[in-house]
């Protein structure tokens, strides 16, 4: 469960001040005889005169609906009109004076109720929202609303289409269209800098559907950096006014809104490159269709036939190069042209448990800028940085090619260098919270660390090894190192002459098992049971960059509250004095919980303190000192197969 004043912080800090909500619950309903009666005699009631003219209707129009429910004349305008006045002030108000003796909570049922808590959360929020209601039908609405900062929008949009209905009908399906069509006459065509964030909600169990959701709304419209998804029935209202968030909805609201800020620049950041990149292309493209054939034919006589080099590869590098250099001077125009730079860090800072998951994507896109995978049939000779899994022995070893591009080229039959240099190594799984992504790698679809031993060079007659970008039974090519980190790797085996400093590998996360323990008044060590699948783990590891870096731990923001739940729940007398003093200062001065929010918003760092004598290791036989801490989370990590 979220607390909603973390919520509301969360939003004042955020800067949002106008949110859409999109949502079949705003269609005004359609009176049909069923509940024309209750509504007739609402309107002819003395009592409710006030009620009806605060809602913009005056006598002689409520006459006229008076007489048009009376012939049963339900498609009549002024009736309709009617409906529709009472309807906008009671959904404006959540006031049940608008709802002429309880129909539109009939006709609505769980399509309303379900939105109405989410509505009060938004309306209790400070300072105040703008807050725009758009019904399936309300095309005005989305034409004078582009503006909106954060969307709300339901699944299926269809206001016959009740909460309960089964979803695999063609009623649905146009819902979802319906849906959709809407969400994107309210993007319309924004300027990147006034891209809105968007949570998609449901009464309906699709949550597995969302993402292709969002994909269906179009490329480059909608971030998943800036999309959510959230039940309806997990925000809801007592008879109290309490308002109670799942932590499912909960994280998924908090994510959103404290990652506003930050998402919007970033999202001006990738479409600074994207676009740049586009007009590179565009370019290049200009550049070449401006090339004569003389030009290829003077290219491939006088130069690669004497190198034996293949025109396409030479393309490949030469254009590649090309279109590089476009692309980053194109970024630049593009950022120099826009919105200031935002102090991403602090603007970072605000998003709690920022890193909440295992980041595949970006272990596979980091994978891909390291190392070039095989290509088959292109590959006519040896280059630096091919890499080699050698199939026999364990752990996996590996070798990659050290000698230079000039010495592996075969000129009139015959190469300049006489062998093949590698240099060897071994790659360590990640099942180690400190593991490093130094030399990250995947294998088979699993992610390793490769361990270079610069001393362990050998040579091999070029006869002897698989042909360029091949295979035998012994030996397996995995691709070419990218030439950064080929020579990078170079110049390590040449006695680190020179060092080349490479941009910081991403946060790739490793999910990890925890336990926890305490320290008795003996001194003794306690392992704790622990009921929740929460604080089971798992828990994301953040491998170290190497060197001096150490393995970062983050924790899930449920995690962090039950833990601390946890410990409140504790006996003092059982404890230290140490730990006595502590647990006096969590559970009597709540204030101090929030030392321990920093397990979910920047992580803890292994074999470190996080606060009020609590620690995190990744040792499994930690035994703490007489001055140590009194109680430690002990991470570990699945052994690899």
């Amino acid at each position: 469960m979220i607390a909603d004043t973390q919520f509301f912080q969360a939003m004042k800090e955020s800067g949002v001040k106008k949110i859409a909500v999109i949502d079949d619950a705003f269609d005004s309903p359609v009176i049909g005889e069923t509940h024309s009666a209750s509504l007739l005699e609402f309107l002819e009631a003395p009592a409710n005169a006030e009620t009806i003219s605060d809602a913009g209707i005056d006598a002689e129009l409520s006459s006229r609906a008076q007489e048009a429910l009376v012939t049963g004349e339900y498609d009549d305008l002024d009736l309709q009109s009617v409906v529709r006045s009472l309807y906008a002030q009671y959904m404006e108000a959540l006031d049940k004076r608008f709802d002429p003796n309880g129909i539109f909570n009939t006709v609505k049922g769980a399509n309303l109720t379900n939105i109405l808590p989410l509505l009060a959360l938004l309306k209790n929020c400070s300072p105040k929202l703008q807050i725009v209601r758009i019904g399936a039908e309300e095309t005005e609405a989305v034409q004078t609303n582009s503006d909106a900062e954060l969307i709300f929008v339901d699944f299926y949009l269809d206001k016959d289409l009740s909460a309960t209905e089964n979803t695999f009908s063609a009623k649905s399906i146009e819902a979802k269209k319906r849906s959709l069509t809407r969400l994107k006459e309210l993007l319309g065509g924004k300027e990147t800098k006034q891209s809105p964030s968007v949570v998609l909600m449901s009464s309906h169990k699709v949550k597995s559907e969302a993402e292709k959701f969002r994909e269906e709304i179009g490329t480059g419209k909608v971030f998943a950096s800036r999309f959510g998804f959230i039940e309806k029935t997990q925000v809801t209202k007592d008879d109290n006014g309490t308002i109670t968030i799942a932590a499912e909805a909960g994280n998924t609201l908090l994510d959103i809104i404290q990652s506003f800020e930050f998402g919007r620049a970033l999202t001006n950041s990738l479409e600074a490159w994207l676009t740049g990149a586009g007009k590179a292309i565009d370019k290049v493209r200009t550049d070449i269709d401006g090339l004569s054939l003389k030009d290829f034919a003077y290219l491939v006589r006088f130069r690669l036939a004497e190198e034996n080099v293949g025109l396409e590869e030479y393309l490949e590098w030469f254009f590649g190069e090309c279109l590089l250099d476009a692309v980053s001077t194109n970024i630049e125009r593009e950022i120099a042209g826009g919105e200031p730079p935002l102090n991403r860090i602090s603007a970072a800072k605000r998003i709690e448990g920022a890193f909440d998951g295992p980041t595949e994507k970006v272990a596979e896109l980091y994978h891909r800028v390291r190392l070039e995978e095989p290509r088959v049939g292109r590959q006519a000779y040896f280059r630096l940085g091919d890499v080699y899994c050698l199939e026999t022995g364990k752990p996996k070893r590996i070798a990659a090619v050290m000698t230079p591009d000039c010495d592996l080229i075969e000129r009139d039959g015959r190469r300049p260098s006489p062998s093949v240099l590698l240099v060897h190594g071994t790659v360590k799984p990640f099942d180690a919270p400190d593991a490093s992504i130094a030399d990250f790698v995947i294998l088979d679809e699993k992610p390793y660390n490769i361990i270079w031993n610069t001393k362990e060079l050998s040579t091999q007659p070029f006869d002897t090894w698989p042909a360029p970008g091949t295979s035998d039974e012994e030996r397996r090519y995995i691709g070419t190192l990218r030439p950064l980190y080929a020579q990078e790797l170079q110049r390590r085996v040449l006695a680190d002459l020179g060092r080349v400093g490479l941009s910081v590998a991403p946060a790739i996360g490793l999910t990890a098992a925890v336990t926890i323990s305490i320290k008795e008044t003996s001194g003794k060590k306690k392992q704790l049971e622990i009921e929740s699948d929460v604080l089971k783990g798992p828990v994301y590891i953040i491998p170290s960059r190497g060197g001096n870096d150490k393995s970062k731990v983050l924790f899930r923001r449920q995690f962090v509250y039950e833990f601390t739940q946890l410990l409140k729940g504790l006996d003092p007398e059982t404890l230290p004095p140490a730990g006595k003093s502590n647990l006096k200062q969590l559970t009597d001065f709540p204030a101090n919980q929030a030392k321990l929010h920093k397990m979910h918003v920047d992580g803890v760092h292994l074999e470190e303190l996080v606060d009020l004598g609590i620690a995190v290791t990744g040792k499994p036989s930690f035994k703490s000192p007489t001055d140590g801490p009194w109680c430690w989370i002990t991470v570990s990590m699945p052994k690899a197969d």
